[in-house]
């Protein structure tokens, strides 16, 4: 997971400039209330998504982005606001290829296990559909290929480090793609002479990349990965400029614009219309299907919510009583699912279990929030858990706690960056004091 080495901004929501550099490490933003905290946060969302949640969706009629993004002082001018991020991307597993090109053993290892795992899924019947060799059964047979496969831990930890390394390239390899085909046939038609060529060069480099399913088509690919491997075409920068120019000085076309939209879009309505009214006749048995596969999917979903239940109350539990280990050493929480909902019921001393609301106090309750949160990201995101924003949420915990809070965060997520705000600055200089953060 990505993790932030410095974010500048300038002219957005209530930050007229600001630079700050967390250089990868947890990192305290404080001051006083409607002091531009929660512009930090909204600066870094703008950064990594385009969007800010707090002036888009639900709940968010008459605002917008662009009218309420920039500074109030900029608001009929919103080209003024800019966010830059600095960014820390992993590397893509160049450790293990060099590895495994360092130590043929490993090598042969991941290949042999590879070999086998590819036999074992083509077992069919007691003989070996690697060596021909016939067994008494199927079960001896799948015994004797997974005994094999026991014997290679290690080798099978750097097979899926690689392969989850390779995954993850290929991901954001495709969303790069993505945004390359949205602008092709623009470039085609205004963009600088070459410029096309070089973006469809690009993106089939990128395509390549997108597809490293073995450990083979990574390693034959370590070239690109040593030298950088979005690698984007010379004066890349330059070029999208020029290209903005040129599209700037072309003439307003709004009215043509509106009547092809407006066509478009007739069309389009009455294609769904006669589409409609084809698949009127197989509505019935889609419906059917489809009420069969939700049955499935909510079998299946409650399986997984179930697990997930179980590891999420003992870890939530482990992290509430770390921070109140003076008074609720035994403190234990239940997750239990019934219709439509989640009930969670705590302990409160050894009166019994209960709602949260029915007898802790709204520090303990909000306390409780951020280690059900913590709970829940370690089981969704494991060890790829390592970037958190609260935009003083810390602010809920009691004075009495927040020392246990610091250690909490820095015992049991050493490897995770947590950016906090808190209007608190005695609070901010405690967590100074842990060792969690910096200013």
């Amino acid at each position: 997971m990505i993790q932030i080495e410095s974010v500048a901004i300038r002219e957005l929501r209530g930050i007229r400039t600001l630079e700050i550099s967390p250089r990868r490490k947890s990192f305290v933003i404080s001051g006083p209330n409607g002091s531009g905290k929660s512009g930090v946060v909204d600066a870094i969302q703008f950064g990594l998504t385009g969007d800010i949640s707090r002036l888009s969706g639900k709940g968010t009629v008459g605002l917008t982005v662009q009218r309420h993004g920039p500074h109030v002082d900029k608001r009929d001018d919103p080209e003024a606001a800019e966010v830059s991020l600095s960014l820390f991307v992993p590397e893509t597993g160049l450790e293990d290829i060099a590895t495994l090109e360092s130590d043929p053993a490993v090598l042969q290892a991941v290949t042999r296990r590879a070999f086998v795992e590819r036999g074992l899924s083509l077992v069919d019947g007691p003989v070996c559909p690697l060596c021909d060799t016939e067994w008494d059964d199927v079960q001896h047979l799948k015994k004797h290929l997974r005994a094999k496969l026991a014997k290679s831990k290690d080798a099978e930890a750097l097979q899926q480090r690689l392969l989850e390394n390779a995954a993850e390239l290929g991901n954001r390899a495709r969303q790069l793609v993505a945004l390359i085909a949205a602008v092709q046939a623009v470039v085609k038609a205004d963009g600088p002479r070459g410029f096309a060529a070089d973006l469809a060069t690009w993106s089939e480099r990128l395509n390549a990349l997108a597809s490293l399913g073995t450990i083979e088509d990574v390693m034959s690919h370590k070239p690109e990965l040593e030298a950088g491997w979005i690698a984007p075409p010379a004066s890349l920068e330059d070029r999208v400029s020029a290209l903005v120019e040129s599209l700037k000085a072309k003439p307003d076309q709004s009215a043509s614009v509106a009547a092809q939209t407006f066509l478009t879009l007739a069309q389009d309505r009455l294609t769904s219309w006669k589409a409609a009214r084809r698949a009127e006749k197989q509505a019935a048995t889609a419906s059917a299907r489809g009420q069969e596969v939700y049955r499935a999917y909510c079998d299946a979903m409650e399986e997984q919510l179930i697990a997930l239940y179980a590891s999420v109350e003992g870890d939530f539990s482990t992290y509430y009583r770390d921070i109140n280990s003076d008074d609720e050493g035994a403190f234990k929480a239940k997750l239990e699912p019934s219709e439509g909902k989640l009930d969670l019921e705590v302990a409160f001393y050894d009166k019994g279990m209960f709602p949260p609301a029915a007898y802790h106090s709204e520090g303990h309750q909000d306390g409780m929030g951020v280690c059900l949160y913590l709970a829940l990201m370690k089981r969704v995101l494991g060890a790829r858990f390592r970037f958190s924003v609260m935009d003083d949420v810390v602010m809920s915990v009691d004075h009495g706690h927040r020392k246990q809070f610091c250690t909490l965060l820095k015992t049991r997520f050493p490897d995770t960056q947590f950016i906090i705000t808190t209007h608190d600055n005695v609070w901010a200089k405690q967590m100074q004091t842990g060792r969690r953060s910096r200013r």
